[in-house]
């Protein structure tokens, strides 16, 4: 162990410390740290101390209380969940009524295959409806795996947690972590918590984890959060000693800690320059560099997970062109919420004049500074044509820079104050698409009709309508209609009978619909089956896609397919790739999952274990995105997810797919 809680006792020269650190705003890390630590005086003031903690993200969704709870105090002041008589690792925050999933969840899974796929699973997961399903499944309460003798399995919990925070639901693993209270807080389950506090900028809160893991900081990540606390607090001398042990034992496979913590102790700059490749840094790396008061430097971020680039695009003195870039990506990947987003681009300095030439002069900024610009501009447009045309770039710089969802979620709030109007209707295409990608399908629905309404007469309306068709029966399925054409459409099965009655619409006596033979009955399938526009749009697509269009039909083709709706025989004939020289030309394979997953994904859905076939289907997907998984394995993640009883979200699955893909 390195470092002990008796070192505070010979603890000097706390006066003037406290001082520097209170000026800097770190005095509740004295008042965590002054009975694990010794302060060592140096005399100069701590010029290595960030300079403010930026606030820490809410939760993606505040969890419900689990029924016959009682609250008590966790570990850092939060409530705590506890469930009496329950086996902890059984503890969430969600039950099935508060949309946690329907038990059993994990009957018949083995314990240790579950851990060690939630270990598997990336931080980032591209389909926002699989991530926000992993996310449930992490947060339900549920009867644990029976650990079986097949390996030791870890806690199930502490698991969870990881994962949680991994995709930067930090309220939500801080919550998981207090629903099993102080009893479960081991060090296995204290080290999600602890980064937690680091990612949201609270370092009181981290060094408060490590001193009550006290005599359990076994193992080297304890040790180097242990080290860091000491920096914090200007320990030198205990952490370069700490430092040095690490050393001899060989634990040196974190080149970024190790830098600048070497860097800290002698109180130097780091020098980052020096470290080859391109590591992926840690929650801890990225507190070490706040520390530092070092710029973050994006080769270390670029394939970290959405938790931490999350910490990166809410770091207050980041460059603006690196932040932008952090936060597009954070909320990319579902880490950042869109609101925060639009927060962020509110921010920033843009004159009107730039507003007002936004079309002309975006082709010469950054990526992400030209969709902020454009997104800022369609805000200050009252003119409806002038924001569709707005949009319109916006939504082609963000697809050209793979962030169209993004563009979508940020500004959709614009595009619902768009009106529905057949003048629009060569606007239709993106509004759908913008629509689909925010999660709005009755708005994208409506953009969908603007545009089969004129088809009649305008060819460009008649192409959008034809490939908007396909994204519209993935999204809605057989949803039926309501009679308000502005309200959500209702599955089939929560339709209430409708009484058909000749005359004006509107409600009548006795709940009874009035209608007409021009509008919607409710009940009536929104987007129902269509062979003939099918054919349509394969047709459409061999035209337009060039040597692409066979990948393009297969992968569309398996997504309805796998969805259920009933594909013809002889539509295949469009997917079958090209022979000769022309295969040649064909794109590069999309990425396959690995076959273990397949067969795993395939296994678990075949046996109805729930919890483990969702976690298959994320760790087949990976963090490529569902954009570029070939579509056998799509297929295959949308056909087992529906098989476990995720109809809804593997429909949705489906959706995010056919958009990544730019179908």
């Amino acid at each position: 162990m390195i470092g002990s809680a008796a070192d505070a006792d010979a603890a000097t020269g706390m006066a003037p410390l406290r001082r520097i650190l209170t000026s800097l705003g770190l005095a509740a890390v004295i008042a965590v740290c002054g009975a694990g630590f010794a302060f060592a005086q140096s005399g100069a003031p701590l010029r290595l101390t960030p300079p403010e903690r930026p606030a820490a993200p809410p939760p993606d969704r505040a969890p419900a209380t689990p029924a016959g709870t009682v609250g008590g105090t966790g570990t850092d002041g939060i409530v705590v969940q506890r469930l009496g008589g329950v086996d902890t690792e059984a503890v969430g925050v969600l039950l099935s009524n508060q949309g946690g999933l329907v038990e059993p969840v994990w009957q018949d899974s083995s314990r240790a295959l579950v851990v060690d796929l939630m270990a598997r699973v990336p931080g980032t997961i591209a389909s926002p409806a699989l991530r926000e399903l992993v996310r449930r499944l992490l947060l339900t309460t549920a009867r644990p795996p029976v650990a079986a003798a097949d390996g030791p399995a870890g806690s199930l919990l502490a698991a969870r947690a990881r994962l949680l925070v991994e995709m930067g639901a930090l309220g939500d693993a801080d919550a998981l972590i207090a629903a099993a209270g102080r009893s479960s807080f081991t060090a296995e389950l204290a080290w999600p918590f602890f980064e937690t506090r680091l990612l949201s900028g609270d370092v009181a809160g981290a060094c408060r984890v490590v001193r009550e893991i006290g005599a359990g900081l076994a193992g080297a990540d304890w040790q180097k959060a242990l080290i860091f606390c000491q920096l914090v607090v200007e320990q030198t001398d205990q952490a370069q000693f700490g430092l040095n042990l690490l050393r001899e034992r060989r634990v040196g496979d974190d080149p970024l800690f190790f830098t600048v913590a070497e860097a800290l102790a002698s109180n130097q700059t780091p020098k980052l320059g020096a470290i080859a490749g391109a590591a992926t840094a840690t929650p801890l790396d990225l507190a070490m560099l706040r520390l530092a008061w070092t710029a973050v430097p994006a080769r270390f971020f670029d394939r970290a997970p959405a938790g931490i680039v999350a910490a990166v695009a809410r770091t207050p003195d980041l460059p603006e062109a690196e932040r932008l870039a952090a936060a597009i990506q954070a909320e990319s990947t579902g880490a950042m919420p869109a609101a925060d987003l639009r927060a962020l681009f509110g921010e920033l300095k843009i004159t009107r004049q730039e507003l007002a030439a936004a079309l002309t002069i975006a082709d010469n900024e950054a990526p992400a500074r030209a969709i902020a610009l454009l997104y800022l501009s369609a805000r200050s447009q009252d003119v409806p044509v002038a924001r569709a045309e707005v949009l319109q770039r916006l939504w082609e710089v963000a697809a050209e820079h793979g962030v169209a969802g993004t563009a979508a979620r940020v500004a959709a709030p614009l595009l619902a104050d768009m009106p529905l109007l057949p003048e629009f209707a060569w606007f239709a295409g993106t509004a759908a698409r913008m629509a689909l990608f925010a999660g709005d399908s009755p708005h994208a629905l409506g953009w969908y009709e603007i545009a089969a309404a004129a088809a009649s007469t305008d060819s460009v309306a008649s192409d959008t309508a034809t490939a908007l068709w396909p994204l519209l029966r993935l999204a809605l399925g057989d949803v039926r209609r309501l009679p308000n054409a502005r309200q959500q459409p209702v599955p089939a099965e929560a339709a209430p009978p409708v009484t058909i009655i000749g005359g004006a619409a509107g409600p009548t006596q006795g709940g009874a619909v009035a209608v007409t033979e021009t509008l919607p009955v409710q009940g009536e399938i929104a987007v129902p089956w269509d062979g003939v526009r099918l054919e349509r749009w394969l047709s459409a697509n061999a035209e337009r896609s060039g040597d692409a269009a066979a990948a393009r039909a297969g992968r569309l083709l398996a997504l309805l397919d796998a969805a259920g709706d009933p594909v013809p025989p002889t539509a295949w004939r469009g997917a079958l790739p090209p022979t000769g020289a022309v295969a040649a030309a064909i794109p590069a394979v999309p990425v396959a999952a690995d076959p273990a997953f397949r067969l795993g994904l395939d296994r678990a859905a075949a046996g109805g274990r729930k919890g483990e076939a969702i976690l298959f289907a994320a760790a087949a997907l990976g963090g490529h995105g569902a954009g570029t998984v070939d579509a056998a394995t799509l297929h295959a993640v949308v056909r087992a997810l529906a098989a476990v009883g995720q109809a809804v979200p593997s429909r949705a699955v489906a959706l995010d797919a056919a958009l990544a893909a730019g179908l």
